[in-house]
């Protein structure tokens, strides 16, 4: 069997360059928009900036409730605001790439 040269450029490695998933997704569409959004890499880095915060606004209220001995209601405000950024990124996550590509198959 010979192949022809469709198939054999299918099976021969590329000199191209690989495209990121980023350069793949497209942008002209609503929910194009919203994948190219979740999968940038700054859109990475302010969920994992905002997940840190969380953690320290976390351990500064447990301080201030072991020394006062009650909340402050700014510290309620904060992690509501948090909380709704929080939800409002896996919402996003979903209606972008899935539930299922999300909790179950992961997007590598």
């Amino acid at each position: 069997d010979e192949l022809t040269a469709e198939e054999a450029s299918k099976d021969a490695p590329s000199n191209q360059p690989r495209r990121s998933k980023l350069c793949e997704d497209d942008w002209s569409t609503p929910h194009g928009i919203l994948k190219g959004i979740v999968r940038h890499p700054p859109f990475h880095l302010l969920g994992g900036v905002l997940i840190m915060v969380n953690v320290v606004l976390i351990g500064f209220e447990t301080d201030y409730v072991a020394n006062h001995g009650h909340s402050n209601a700014g510290f309620a405000v904060m992690q509501l605001i948090l909380n709704i950024w929080f939800c409002l990124e896996l919402l996003m996550r979903c209606c972008a790439l899935g539930i299922y590509t999300i909790f179950i198959k992961g997007e590598d």
